[in-house]
């Protein structure tokens, strides 16, 4: 049970973290360079990649195509 040790666990929490900072950076990056035609899209997307910091920039990135092609 050497994978239940807290060395792992603080491992484990530590790539997590890193993972979902660069997804929110890389997410707001993306948003803020991107021509949205309405300025209300483009601050609740920010709101959401903010408040939602895990589900906002997959929910983002998997529609992004389609925001875009909306515009």
């Amino acid at each position: 049970m050497e994978i239940l040790t807290p060395e792992y666990g603080l491992i484990i929490w530590t790539v997590f973290s890193l993972v979902t900072f660069i997804a929110m950076t890389v997410g707001i990056y993306s948003i803020l360079t991107n021509d949205f035609k309405d300025s209300k899209t483009k601050l609740a997307w920010l709101i959401g990649i903010i408040l939602l910091p895990i589900v906002g920039p997959l929910v983002y990135f998997k529609n992004k195509r389609n925001i875009i092609r909306q515009q």
